[in-house]
């Protein structure tokens, strides 16, 4: 397949997966994130990647796998930056294990 054509159809996913997201379809968006993830990573990708792990309610170690996907992607020169919204989100619906295994809104911390 051209290069063009791999870059076009990279373009329409990660749309699809914005798409999703806002829409609150989070397993979709999470398969297409790591869709984007395989073929170019990126760390805004993979941030992406964790919050809709987070928001799925995903335990520890999926989510450190995540992170660990971050950390090894060669940063860009532009900086990451995530919206308001995707971050008011994350913090409303986002809940983290406490020492029982149960879980938690980070609100209540």
């Amino acid at each position: 397949m051209p290069e063009e054509n791999i870059k076009l159809r990279l373009k329409v996913t990660r749309n699809l997966a914005v798409t999703q997201f806002k829409l609150r379809q989070y397993e979709a968006a999470l398969n297409s994130f790591e869709t984007i993830m395989a073929a170019e990573p990126s760390a805004r990708v993979g941030f992406s990647i964790i919050l809709c792990r987070c928001l799925l309610g995903d335990g520890p170690q999926q989510l450190k796998d995540a992170f660990s996907d971050v950390v090894h992607v060669e940063l860009e020169v532009t900086q990451v930056t995530l919206t308001d919204s995707q971050l008011r989100i994350a913090l409303k619906f986002c809940r983290y294990p406490d020492e029982r295994g149960q879980g938690r809104n980070p609100k209540s911390m």
